[in-house]
């Protein structure tokens, strides 16, 4: 596996702290909690720029389509004028 080298400067003093923290808490060297930290937002974007793109997709595909939107008002009403106590028997 090929690896490369990254050195990072200037991190904050708290941000050092906490991933120290959590290096300790799970039981590792903080630099395999930063590469973890990295590969779980790594996969986090790739899953966002999925999603991303299977609503371009969509919207794409339905941009031009008519979509028909019940008049909230009505859909109150109706809600209201409904007899729900004889519908579950009560």
């Amino acid at each position: 596996m090929d690896v490369a080298t990254l050195y990072v400067r200037n991190i904050p003093a708290d941000l050092h702290e906490e991933l120290q923290r959590w290096a300790s808490e799970g039981e590792r060297s903080v630099n395999a909690e930063v590469i973890d930290l990295l590969r779980r937002e790594s996969e986090r974007r790739r899953a966002d720029d999925d999603v991303t793109r299977s609503l371009a997709a969509y919207f794409d595909r339905y941009a031009d389509k008519p979509v028909s939107v019940p008049d909230a008002v009505e859909l109150i009403r109706e809600g209201r004028e409904h007899d729900w106590l004889d519908e579950y028997g009560l």
